[in-house]
């Protein structure tokens, strides 16, 4: 019981600020360009974060940032392209 009423307001407070834009979106745009390349059938890849380190466009988050959770939430991208699924896909 504890447990779900914690989900819910963590994922109302994430939810809010993200709508706020008070949401550091960085690790944000990782996660979910992460998510597209694994809806397109392709390997995780963040151009952000590549980029950004300068590691090239091409920079595969596997041995960054992976997580089977973002594998899990690739069906739903095509049509769900909100970030706010990636906030509630934390819990």
């Amino acid at each position: 019981m504890i447990t779900a009423a914690a989900a819910v307001l963590y994922s109302a407070a994430g939810l809010i600020r993200l709508h706020a834009f008070r949401l550091g979106t960085y690790d944000l745009v990782i996660f979910d360009q992460a998510v597209r390349s694994y809806s397109r059938f392709g390997l995780p890849v963040s151009i952000a974060k590549g980029v950004h380190n300068d590691f090239g466009p091409d920079f595969s988050v596997l041995g960054d940032h992976w997580s089977p959770i973002l594998a899990s939430l690739a069906p739903s991208h095509p049509g769900l392209r909100r970030p706010g699924r990636l906030l509630l896909g934390q819990l």
